[in-house]
């Protein structure tokens, strides 16, 4: 694969300068002088492309004027601010070129510069990936380390962040989440070492930094959720919005430095100015917004927890991508517009397979990505294929290919700690601020012994328990799923087959033969309570209603004393229970009390 270096010179203003083309021995090639017209509507389209196609395209046209007015712009970008560089570079092709970009004009890196045409097409999807450099170092890791990837005898690691605050526009979180899980197995099944772990509902500042505080580190970071321009949102305790700025996230994921090597922000706005910045490059007067109005987050208008302002009133200025950049020394795939659900799944699937399981090079991933979703049958919205975006001189030569497993496959059904639970719910939306708090008390220092999650029939219970276990399963040694029989069913002998249950999820465990003598069980009650006290595992148990009375107390009182002992801790266990009837208070334990509605 071609590696080219296409270098910003003579730089004037944001309408003039001149692109110097050199190969990688540093040969000259090609070069253009920039002069652009500021009165054109291309170039205002250029400067802020979605704010032009927002202003100028007819609602009722959307799909077929957008892409119109793109192919055009894309067209005068390959002959004006290209120029013959475009077809130098598509020539090149298949070709990795470092745009490299004084600290004076920092705003191209943000123009759509793969937009442009060559031979009629956008270099985007002609296996052409530029990967954006500020400042004029031009080695392979500028600003990083080493471009190697997974360390010698090791696997690769993979984190997955998603991120939906109680009341935002509703994304398709879960699906990503779940495609990614499923590709990262699907890829350590056939016999490479890797590793995937994903953190949704409770995306916290605390929880982040737990995740992140693990030694053994991650390689890939992928962060996805609301995004705008310098911020991200991740969530605050109870589930709603904490804005967390540029220069937040960068010092939050610092603790990823040794070994992160690409930081992937599928939000929107990830690697766009804001506007505090676009004003100074401009030269016009930045406002101060301390002496405004209350910030909207909070309704004293305190700021979201932790919240830095920068001097300006605005938060931290610097787009997200060059921040991670410029701070963590790793390579960043991030977004210049707001993205698609459908084509964030598609980009990250196809684009992390190329990478880990193909062992092609981030830039080489990126370019063959985009061209195959672009002569595939769906038919993208039209910024699509420009929105992402790669900076960062580590990108250029990063691979991060999964190494063979150094060891046998292990066939333990010990270690499969999903085996016996239904499978996830094929759809899963909502719920959020119950799912927030209930994964807080699952948290290892909770002091929380479970949840209760209670209501009407079909409200979703089952399904948030499901969740709940799926997207905890790394957190816990030991997992059990257990469903007692359907209300008006016989109940006799459920606690029996609870017991079996645990017994064969559980290696060593033995309650069974208790339960012929309640003198026995109870004596052994405290033992149990011990157990789930110092042991990370957990116990789901649905259909809790049939086992009550209409008064909520229980039919037989040894499941009453077995769901007491369970819950009378707070150590490490952790319970949940689903139930249509809640339980007297007083024989429901310190279980935390969730209502969960359709």
């Amino acid at each position: 694969m071609a590696e080219l270096r296409l270098e910003v010179r003579e730089f004037k203003d944001l309408t003039r300068w001149r692109w110097v083309l050199a190969d990688a021995a540093g040969r000259f090639v090609a070069d253009h002088e920039v002069k652009l017209d500021a009165g054109c509507w291309q170039y205002e389209a250029f400067t802020d492309l979605l704010g032009y196609l927002s202003w100028h395209v007819a609602p009722d046209l959307r799909g077929e004027g957008e892409a119109r007015a793109v192919a055009e712009v894309g067209a005068w970008i390959g002959e004006s601010v290209l120029g013959p560089v475009a077809a130098a570079l598509a020539a090149a092709r298949p070709a990795t070129v470092r745009v490299i970009v004084p600290d004076e004009a920092r705003a191209l890196l943000f123009r759509p510069l793969e937009l442009g045409h060559a031979n009629g097409r956008p270099l985007a999807v002609q296996d052409v990936t530029l990967v954006m450099q500020q400042g004029s170092a031009a080695g392979p890791a500028a600003g990083g380390g080493s471009t190697d990837g997974v360390p010698d005898g090791g696997r690769l690691r993979v984190l997955g962040l998603f991120s939906l605050p109680e009341g935002g526009q509703t994304l398709n979180l879960r699906r990503e989440r779940h495609a990614l899980v499923q590709l990262i197995r699907s890829i350590a099944a056939v016999g490479k070492a890797a590793d995937v772990r994903v953190l949704q509902y409770g995306v916290t500042r605390k929880r982040l930094r737990e995740m992140l505080e693990e030694a053994e580190g991650w390689d890939i970071i992928h962060i996805s959720g609301h995004g705008a321009p310098g911020e991200l949102l991740l969530e605050d305790a109870s589930g709603r919005p904490d804005r967390v700025s540029a220069d937040e996230l960068a010092g939050m994921l610092d603790l990823a430095r040794e070994r992160v090597k690409l930081v992937t922000v599928a939000a929107c706005w990830s690697a766009a100015l804001t506007a505090a910045d676009q004003r100074r490059l401009l030269g016009l007067p930045v406002p101060d917004a301390r002496a405004g109005a209350p910030d909207e987050g909070s309704p004293d208008g305190d700021s979201s927890a932790g919240s830095a302002r920068s001097p300006d009133g605005g938060f931290a200025a610097g787009a997200l991508a060059t921040e991670l950049t410029r701070r963590l020394g790793c390579a960043v795939l991030a977004m210049r517009y707001p993205v698609d659900d459908d084509f964030a799944i598609a980009l990250s699937g196809k684009l992390y397979g190329l990478l880990a399981e193909k062992g092609q090079p981030l830039p080489r991933a990126v370019g063959i990505t985009l061209g195959e979703l672009a002569v595939g049958d769906r038919r993208w919205p039209a910024l699509s294929l420009v929105t992402p975006a790669l900076f960062g001189g580590r990108a250029a030569g990063l691979r991060l290919e999964a190494p063979e497993r150094s060891g046998p496959e292990e066939y333990d059904p010990v270690k499969l700690k999903m085996a016996g639970f239904p499978d996830q719910p094929a759809r899963f939306v909502g719920r959020t601020g119950v799912m927030t708090r209930a994964s807080a008390a699952l948290a290892a220092g909770s002091g929380v012994p479970g949840v209760l999650l209670h209501g009407m029939p079909g409200g979703g219970k089952t399904a948030c328990a499901l969740e709940l276990a799926y997207t905890h399963e790394h957190a816990f040694d030991r997992l059990v799923w257990y469903k007692a029989p359907d209300e008006g069913m016989d109940i006799h002998g459920a606690l029996t087959d609870f017991a079996l249950t645990l017994e064969r999820d559980l290696p060593g465990f033995q309650m069974a033969h208790l339960l012929a003598d309640p003198a026995k069980l109870k004596a052994f009650l405290p033992q149990l309570t011990e157990l789930v006290k110092q042991r990370r595992m957990l116990i789901v148990i649905d259909n809790l209603e049939s086992l009550l009375t209409s008064g909520g107390h229980w039919r037989d009182d040894q499941w009453g004393q077995v769901i007491a002992a369970l819950s009378a801790h707070t150590g490490r266990g952790r319970l949940i229970v689903t139930t249509r009837r809640l339980p007297q208070l007083t024989e429901a334990g310190g279980l935390r009390t969730m209502s969960v509605s359709g």
